[in-house]
């Protein structure tokens, strides 16, 4: 019966070297806002996350600074062409 009892033992995880290992692996980190965080996955995630929203922010950014762009010439072509054919109508 001792021999089974070991081997019992042996076989689990929580009395295994191991498991302090992970215990201490898996401690929240502390975030910026002083809140723990419930896993080192959700930092990882979070600072993806705002990764990605800083990189749409620059593309909005510039493609809002494009369209900016594109309205004005828009503006510029459609006064010139008001010019170009005002006289045009008036002749007639």
């Amino acid at each position: 019966m001792a021999a089974n009892s070991n081997s019992n033992s042996s076989s689990n995880p929580s009395l295994s070297p191991n498991a302090d290992n992970a215990r201490t692996m898996f401690l929240p980190e502390i975030g910026p806002d002083g809140i723990p965080r419930e896993s080192p996955v959700i930092a990882y995630t979070e600072k993806v996350i705002e990764a990605e929203q800083l990189q749409l922010r620059k593309y909005i950014e510039q493609n809002y600074s494009k369209i900016r762009d594109v309205e004005r010439e828009l503006g510029n072509l459609t006064m010139e062409m008001k010019l170009t054919s005002g006289p045009k109508k008036a002749g007639m």
